[in-house]
């Protein structure tokens, strides 16, 4: 059967049914646009343990995944693997479409076939989104739900006082998976390898985006991209600045450990 093709199969040869939370009000879409083999984004909002059945919802509607198809499966920690995603967002695959709009989906093997596709990638730059902010990296989703921790010493050869003030949850991004433990199955990934560092000119004009203050407080770090860093120096006319404050600046001069810049004007986005 053509992976395609709708797999509609009679409602009794299941023993039980959707049974919508109703986190999502209004719908905005149909299920008439899913077909098998489609991959959504889903959030889990109950677990029925007697019939082991997951249940989802969004803005389409209601479906759901047999706990053995439901991310790692393992009998014995069902319960708590379960528990732990619960009113999180999943991403999983349609894998049949059933009568009255009863939609099966499946992320256990959608996860391990995107793990070994990846774990082929070594070396080479994926896009990667931010889904989580910690004071010692962000946890992003480099494909179909893998998360991986990129280090804030991977984040940017510029010194960051705090993520939270340059990056937002969301936020799409580029990195280099420079490792794989096929034993976790966790992949090492870094932001700052995934881009090569520029160089410049006296006087030439670029854009740097503030990331901290200097250690004695006379200037700003500076990045001009994840792989280029630099100092501006504080003048009596420079502005206060915030971290996440994109700059327009002269290079003063470029030194084998970053760029000095002067503030030209500064902008606000």
């Amino acid at each position: 059967m053509n992976e395609k093709t709708k797999d509609i199969k009679s409602s009794t040869e299941e023993n039980f049914s959707v049974k919508p939370v109703r986190l999502y009000p209004s719908t905005v879409g149909t299920y008439a646009n899913l077909q098998v083999g489609d991959i959504i984004k889903v959030m889990v909002v109950d677990h029925d343990r007697e019939k082991k059945v997951v249940y989802c919802e969004n803005k389409l509607g209601c479906f759901f995944i047999k706990d053995e198809n439901f991310f790692y499966y393992d009998a014995e920690k069902t319960n708590k693997v379960i528990n732990c995603y619960m009113y999180k967002h999943i991403v999983a695959r349609v894998v049949s479409i059933k009568p009255k709009g009863f939609i099966e989906l499946d992320n256990k093997h959608l996860l391990l076939e995107t793990i070994d596709e990846l774990s082929h990638k070594i070396g080479t730059i994926v896009p990667a989104t931010i889904e989580n902010i910690v004071g010692y990296g962000l946890f992003v989703d480099i494909g179909n739900g893998i998360r991986s921790l990129c280090y804030i010493n991977n984040v940017s050869k510029s010194r960051y006082k705090d993520l939270k003030e340059v990056f937002q949850n969301g936020d799409e991004i580029s990195v280099k998976i420079m490792d794989f433990n096929p034993y976790s199955k966790e992949f090492i990934v870094s932001r700052k390898d995934a881009y090569e560092r520029q160089r410049f000119e006296k006087y030439d004009k670029i854009i740097v985006t503030v990331t901290d203050e200097t250690i004695n407080k006379d200037g700003y770090y500076v990045e001009v991209n994840p792989a280029t860093t630099g100092i501006m120096d504080k003048y009596p006319e420079t502005p206060e600045l915030k971290n996440g404050d994109c700059c327009y600046v002269s290079v003063k001069k470029d030194t084998p450990y970053g760029l000095r810049v002067r503030l030209i004007y500064k902008i606000l986005y």
